[in-house]
């Protein structure tokens, strides 16, 4: 049994590198896919063009410019003069935010009355303009802090009772790559072990080679271990060459113990690979799979969580989340990059997904006999 499993393993492992267009699907792709997926998924916005419409001119005016210019997150375009402008400002696109500081800033603001500074941003994107607002609301903050302090030192008003003091666990500086590296390596890992599968067993029936395997001594058992244990090992080389790319190059922090994340790795890949066994069972073409696994992967992606938060999706669309195997790893993989989390935290999520592992790749393999018997 070993030698016809060591047999086809070395089989298997030859015709997928023998040619060049899988070396560069397996290898050059996956490291191109993170490098492109992580910049482009985080929502991290950094200089945004902002245009100032300064219409006090007064020393409390321009601290509140500099507390703008200060940021990462602004980049001042232009000062603008008349508030008449500000509306072809936002229709051409010269800035995506304008700032309207009113006559009075500064002498209302010490004589202690409530200040009013408007804020105008183009709302056709409203996701961002969200961001925006969370970002003006933290440099508001800031600058309210510096006025207080002042105040008290000149003794203009008593000091405040108490300061907030934000501490953000496991992801300090709040940093949405680290936040979406590991989601993006459980996204890869998905698309790579099913779409591997489902293709290279599909590909045997269509060239009519696979019944040249069944009339050998191979059992259609061994068949399935053999087709499916070199893309695990494939899958597990891939892990490896992309956990070190997030490490080093995203500085991703590895909190948790390696053998933990190969074991989340190991129990998700008898998800990833038996729903390629059950794509390959119910398609008789390449093309069959391939439209197969474009109904499968949008689906699975969007209710993740990855870009997404589950918790503001519909009530009962998180159920449906439940049933998802990579809102599993991607979690696990999250717990085990950043919180280092131990084996008592992850099996929470480990149990359900061996179960569900288990039960796919059982009911697959059983349909995968009966395909090729």
């Amino acid at each position: 049994m070993f030698e016809r499993l060591l047999a086809l393993l070395k089989k298997e492992i030859l015709q997928t590198f023998r040619n060049p267009q899988m070396v560069g699907l397996l290898v050059i792709a996956p490291i191109l896919q993170l490098m492109v997926f992580s910049y482009a998924i985080a929502n991290d916005i950094s200089n945004i063009s902002t245009a100032i419409v300064d219409q006090d001119r007064s020393p409390r005016s321009r601290e509140l410019i500099t507390c703008l210019t200060s940021s990462s997150h602004f980049s001042i375009t232009e000062f603008v003069s008349s508030p008449e402008e500000v509306k072809n400002i936002l229709d051409q696109g010269r800035a995506q935010l304008v700032i309207q500081i009113n006559p009075g800033f500064q002498q209302e603001l010490e004589a202690g009355k409530k200040v009013q500074v408007q804020a105008l941003l183009d709302g056709t994107d409203s996701n961002t303009c969200n961001i925006v607002l969370n970002y003006l609301s933290r440099v508001f903050q800031e600058f309210n802090e510096n006025i207080a302090i002042t105040n008290t030192v000149q003794k203009k008003v008593p000091e405040k009772a108490f300061k907030l003091h934000e501490v953000a666990w496991f992801n300090e500086n709040l940093d949405a790559i680290l936040y979406f590296v590991p989601a993006v390596i459980a996204q890869l890992i998905t698309v790579l072990s099913v779409q591997l599968t489902a293709m290279a067993i599909v590909r045997e029936r269509e060239m009519g080679t696979i019944e040249q395997i069944m009339v050998t001594p191979i059992t259609p058992a061994e068949l399935v271990i053999g087709k499916t244990l070199p893309f695990a090992l494939i899958c597990s080389v891939e892990l490896i060459l992309m956990t070190s790319l997030g490490m080093y190059w995203f500085q991703i922090p590895m909190r948790g113990a390696y053998p933990l994340l190969f074991l989340a790795t190991g129990i998700y890949l008898l998800v990833s690979l038996g729903l390629g066994l059950l794509i390959s069972a119910m398609s008789s073409t390449q093309q069959q799979a391939m439209t197969t696994m474009f109904f499968f992967f949008p689906p699975a992606i969007l209710l993740s969580g990855m870009v997404f938060p589950i918790e503001s999706m519909p009530e009962w669309i998180q159920w449906f989340t439940y049933l998802n195997p990579l809102r599993y790893f991607m979690s696990l993989l999250r717990s085990i990059f950043l919180k280092g989390s131990d084996l008592s935290i992850l099996s929470r999520q480990l149990i359900p997904l061996a179960i569900y592992g288990c039960t796919v790749f059982f009911l697959s393999a059983r349909r995968f006999k009966k395909t090729v018997s």
